[in-house]
This record gives C-alpha cells, sequence and structure tokens, in this order.
C-alpha cells in the first residue's frame, strides 16, 4: 500500500463508479431565499436553528443537497459558491452522504447491515465527537451483528418481513431485536431513495473533506457489494485483531482501498474500542 496522500488532495482523481449525493448543513450570513448553486437545491432542515429564514439578524440554517454526482470535481465549485454566502459549519449540523445502490439486493443490505456493526467504532473515529451515537447518528442495533445467522434469513425480502422473522423465532436472545428508525449512522432500509445513506459526519467548509468523506463511504459500499459475507467476516476480524486504534483504522483504510489522510479525531469512539480491547484481552486471559 502506498503511503497516504496528505493535502492538498486533488479529488477530482478519485474515480466513482456509482453516484454520490451529498447533504451540506450549515449556516449562512446571507438570505439563501434567491441562492441558485450549480447541481444543487437549498432546502430547510428542521434540525437546524432558524430553518424557517427568519431575518432577525441570525444566521441561517441551510441545507445544500446535490444533485447524484458521477464525480467528485463539482464540490470545488460548490463550496466556492457556500463560502460565498458566509458558510459557517457548527451547530447541529452535519454531513450526510447517499451512495447509489440500485444495483443491491437485499441480501445485499443485509451484508452491508452485519460488516456495518462490526466496524462502526472505526469509522466514527474519523468524525468529531459530538455525532457519536446522537439522536440523529445512532450506532446500529446488536442484532444486525447476528442478523445473517438468523435461521431461514436466506428466505427474507425486505426489511419489514426480517422484524417479523426475527420476531417469530422462539427463544431468539434480545441481540437480534432490530429497529425500524433511519437515524442511524448508516441509514440501510429507511432512504427515502435508492440510496446508502451515511450520516456520521460533521459539518464542513472543505470541498476537500466532502470529497474524502464521500469517497469514503462509495468505497465502502462497493467492498460490500463486490465481498461475500465470509470475507466481510474475514476483514472485520481482521480489523478487530488489530493491537492498536492507529492499526485498526489503518487496516479498515487499507481495505477500503483509501490512500489519503484520514486523522483519528474521535475520543469516544477511542474510549469504546479501548474498552472492547480491555474486554477482550481479559476474557482471552481468563
Amino acid at each position: 500500500m502506498p503511503r497516504r496522500r496528505r493535502v492538498p488532495l486533488n479529488y477530482g482523481e478519485l474515480m466513482l463508479n456509482r453516484t454520490v449525493g451529498l447533504e451540506i448543513e450549515g449556516y449562512m450570513k446571507k438570505s439563501p431565499r434567491n441562492l441558485n448553486i450549480e447541481n444543487c437545491s437549498i432546502k430547510r432542515d428542521g434540525s437546524l436553528s432558524n430553518y424557517w429564514w427568519s431575518d432577525d439578524g441570525r444566521m441561517y440554517g441551510v441545507e445544500v443537497v446535490t444533485q447524484p454526482l458521477d464525480s467528485l470535481a463539482p464540490l470545488g465549485g460548490i463550496f466556492e459558491q457556500i463560502l460565498e454566502q458566509g458558510w459557517s459549519a457548527s451547530g447541529r449540523a452535519s454531513l450526510h452522504v447517499h451512495v447509489d445502490a440500485q444495483d443491491f439486493t437485499f441480501q445485499d443490505r443485509l451484508k452491508l447491515a452485519q460488516f456495518a456493526k462490526c466496524v462502526e467504532d472505526v469509522m466514527f473515529l474519523f468524525v468529531k465527537n459530538r455525532r457519536y451515537n446522537n439522536q440523529y447518528c445512532r450506532l446500529m442495533p446488536n442484532g444486525y451483528k447476528d442478523v445473517l445467522s438468523i435461521e431461514g434469513i436466506e428466505k427474507v425480502q425486505d426489511y419489514r418481513s426480517l422484524i417479523d422473522h426475527a420476531q417469530s423465532i422462539r427463544g431468539h436472545s434480545s441481540s437480534l431485536q432490530l429497529t425500524l428508525n433511519r437515524y442511524q449512522w448508516a441509514n440501510i432500509f429507511k432512504s427515502h431513495y435508492n440510496t446508502i445513506e451515511f450520516r456520521l459526519f460533521h459539518p464542513i467548509r472543505k470541498a476537500e473533506d466532502g470529497a474524502k468523506f464521500a469517497y469514503l463511504v462509495h468505497n465502502f459500499v462497493n467492498l460490500v457489494k463486490s465481498s461475500s459475507q465470509e470475507q466481510l467476516a474475514f476483514i472485520a476480524q481482521s480489523i478487530q485483531q488489530e493491537s492498536n486504534i492507529e492499526l485498526k483504522a489503518k487496516k479498515l483504510l487499507d481495505s477500503l482501498g483509501i490512500d489519503f489522510e484520514l486523522p483519528i479525531i474521535n475520543e469516544r469512539a477511542k474510549a469504546s474500542l479501548n474498552n472492547k480491547m480491555l474486554a477482550s484481552n481479559r476474557e482471552m486471559a481468563g
């Protein structure tokens, strides 16, 4: 694996084989009412302060939603226009990335749910603390870790029947309880579009950061689609067996074909991983 690239990153060189769409939340000093940005629509989002755009001196809560992009190059122009409006990436804002999943079967979504649950603490290492398990970005249910081991799961073809099936198994453990809540860091089953929605990212001010995060989850989806359940389980286990957090992060990024820098910044995710490593070490010692 080559040395990870440091800034500046030429994100136009990052090749996509499925489209991505970004929902960029933040605040503008200038009114967004008549704002037009190429490849984007300007929306209100009820999770933001002053999302109703009152002209009372406060900044305007705005969601800039890109069209599905087959290249990350347009992000440069998008962010130039955003910054001209007096952009602030703070408060309750976040970044959501949708990755096209039209080629995913329901069984592919189950694979993604299982793999995402196994590596979620490592994924959270790259985002700010406040994104970790907040009300709009929950950790995934424990049941996802075992979802493909449920008896008869290969016959389940949609999420509603998955819930019913899990609940119908006599004596199944509480760890198999699943939820229909879309406010998880990876919204796999409840997106309004035929996408996987990744909700874990903190708000951003730079096109490069948006490109890095979009490419990260684009490759995450590709890895799941191209790998078997057994291959994904092997990757997850190899990440879990690494002896420290930096090596876990490197193993995941290597698995996703990421060769640029993504710093580890989330102390809550680090604490969770450290606790799991301590528990594993005690179990092995016992």
